[in-house]
């Protein structure tokens, strides 16, 4: 975290923000961090829903000025992760959708292999996957439930990728045959130890440990937030992550020799392309980090090439972080990724036997 965003101005009175007792330096935003009514949000189904309603839809602030000022990119009513709830919404129900009329008005569903079951399967673990993911985006609001939840989201993240990499296997060794068990088994494996080794820690580790403010000084923005970190095991999430990501590479050169030779290509371009289009969201996403990092109070004013709706009506209350911007890539990445798969079981003849 650089100087800049852990520095407090001023104007962070505007958002409430409280300094928690030592050691646990955590702060709250009366604008992201949400007060359910009745105590913690354990309370009951009314307190989820109330968390629910207003970080997807109404976020009432407790005090006017909290949200009210002219630069704030939220408007009175907006909370930060209300695009990133619907960006995986969107996904989700974009892919239950298309695996609805899959079945009905695409050439896969005349076709009876298992390369193509897989395929569906996969397709179904995308909407868990972006599902899950909107679902810790709405409790990241609240502590101790976006500890837990965050859990969900990353072994939703991993499922898709074990469903696929399954997928490509499938196909390159003409629905299994003769495949062996580990070019099938490594990645799950990954999965189930990455998870395991997670939710340990998870258990293990005080909440408010993980817990860490990011852009302090641009609370009046509305973009200040909380959120949970890995702390030294963050390097090995990465890197985990990146491993699994290329685990289609391992599979790749055997299509060349199983399947046709268009197939084949249509594979290997749907997997580099969806493969950078990725790295880019998240080099946006973790490196550039904008327009988090390089909006200030001034620009906001008149923010330039910064998608945001401020206002108060209905799918208002909403700004496009460097993080929502990074969701709507990676749904273009795996839309690219699956599109490669569909050409191939449409046509090839060698997977349809």
């Amino acid at each position: 975290m650089s100087n800049d965003e852990l520095d407090l101005c001023n104007d962070c009175e505007l958002c409430n923000v409280e300094d928690a007792p030592a050691p646990t330096s955590t702060f709250r935003f009366a604008q992201y961090d949400i007060e359910i009514s009745g105590g913690s949000v354990s309370k009951g189904l009314k307190s989820h829903a109330e968390l629910w309603w207003r970080v997807v839809c109404r976020n009432e602030l407790p005090s006017p000025a909290v949200g009210g000022t002219a630069d704030n990119l939220l408007g009175p009513t907006g909370h930060l992760e209300r695009m990133n709830v619907w960006s995986h919404m969107a996904g989700a129900g974009a892919y239950a959708a298309y695996l609805g009329l899959r079945e009905r008005v695409t050439p896969m569903g005349d076709i009876r292999s298992l390369s193509n079951t897989l395929a569906y399967v996969s397709g179904a673990s995308l909407v868990v996957t972006f599902v899950s993911s909107s679902v810790y985006h709405v409790y990241s609001a609240d502590a101790e439930w976006g500890a837990y939840t965050r859990l969900g989201d990353y072994a939703g993240i991993y499922l898709s990728i074990c469903t696929g990499t399954t997928t490509d296997v499938a196909i390159a060794s003409v629905n299994l045959t003769d495949a062996s068990w580990q070019a099938v088994a490594d990645v799950w494996i990954g999965m189930v130890v990455l998870v395991a080794f997670f939710t340990l820690k998870r258990f293990v580790v005080p909440i408010e440990t993980t817990r860490r403010p990011y852009f302090l000084n641009k609370c009046s923005l509305g973009l200040a937030r909380n959120t949970h970190v890995d702390l030294e095991h963050s390097a090995l999430r990465a890197a985990a992550g990146i491993a699994m990501a290329f685990s289609w590479a391992c599979a790749l050169p055997a299509a060349f020799d199983a399947i046709e030779l268009d197939c084949a290509w249509a594979i290997a371009a749907a997997r580099i392309v969806a493969t950078l289009t990725l790295i880019l969201g998240m080099f946006v996403d973790n490196v550039l980090l904008y327009p988090d990092r390089w909006i200030n109070n001034e620009d906001a004013k008149k923010p330039m090439c910064l998608c945001h709706n401020p206002h108060d009506v209905f799918c208002g209350g909403w700004v496009m972080t460097s993080h929502a911007l990074w969701h709507w890539v990676a749904l273009a990445s795996v839309v690219i990724y699956t599109a490669g798969t569909e050409y191939a079981i449409a046509t090839s003849e060698t997977l349809a036997m």
